[in-house]
C-alpha cells in the first residue's frame, strides 16, 4: 500500500467524522493491495484502536463491505505462547495481540464463530498469530476472528474461520492483505483494511 493511499485513507476518515458524513468513503478507498511482509515484520506495536474495512470480493456478497471499530491489546508474557490442540506449544507460533470488534461479518457473508466483542483474553474476539517456519523469511501473521475459534481452552471441532491475512504493514501504523471464511470450504473471501483512529 502507497503513502498516498494511506493518506487518502486518512483524509476520508477525518471527512466521515466530521459534519455527520458516514464511513462510505474509506470503504470505497479500500483497494487490494498484497506483500511480501519483510523478514522482521511484527505484530509487537500494533496494539490500538482501528477502523476495519473489510470488502468481499467472492461468495453471496461479493461487492459488498462491512466496517467498524478493531480494538488490539498486547498479550502478557504467559499468553503468548501458542499452543496446538492438545496443549503441546508450538515454538514457530506466537500470539503477540487480542481484541475485539464491532464489524459486522455477516454483511460480506463470513462466519460469526462466536462473540466478536469478547474481551476476554482466553477467547477474545479477535487473536493475532505470527507464525515463523524459517528463522530469516518473513512470517505468516493471521488475524483470527470469532470467540470459538480463539477459544484457547478447546479445540474447534466444525474447521469454521473468518481469517484476514496480513499482506502488508505500514509505518503509520495501517495494515491490511486477505480475509477469507469458511467451514472447511471457502464460502466467502476479499480484501481488507485497518487504518489507525
Amino acid at each position: 500500500m502507497t503513502k498516498k493511499l494511506t493518506l487518502a485513507l486518512t483524509m476520508s476518515i477525518a471527512l466521515a467524522g466530521c459534519g455527520g458524513g458516514s464511513e462510505a468513503a474509506p470503504v470505497a478507498m479500500c483497494s487490494p493491495q498484497d506483500g511480501p511482509l519483510a523478514a522482521d515484520a511484527s505484530f509487537d506495536a500494533r496494539a490500538g484502536e482501528y477502523l476495519l474495512i473489510l470488502v468481499a470480493t467472492s461468495g453471496d456478497s461479493a461487492g459488498r463491505e462491512a466496517s467498524g471499530s478493531l480494538w488490539l491489546e498486547p498479550n502478557d508474557s504467559t499468553a503468548r505462547q501458542f499452543s496446538r490442540p492438545g496443549g503441546d506449544p508450538d515454538p514457530n507460533v506466537t500470539v503477540p495481540l487480542f481484541g475485539w470488534t464491532d464489524v459486522a461479518v455477516l454483511g460480506v457473508n463470513a462466519l460469526q464463530l462466536g462473540d466478536l466483542s469478547s474481551r476476554e483474553p482466553e477467547k477474545p474476539g479477535v487473536l493475532v498469530l505470527e507464525q515463523r517456519s524459517q528463522p530469516t523469511g518473513p512470517p505468516s501473521i493471521t488475524v483470527r476472528l470469532g470467540s470459538i475459534a480463539n477459544n484457547r481452552g478447546i479445540a474447534p471441532f466444525d474447521g469454521g474461520y473468518t481469517a484476514l491475512r496480513v499482506g502488508w504493514l505500514e509505518e503509520s501504523g495501517a495494515f491490511g492483505g486477505t480475509w477469507a471464511s469458511g467451514v472447511r470450504n471457502e464460502q466467502a473471501a476479499g480484501h481488507f483494511c485497518a487504518v489507525p483512529r
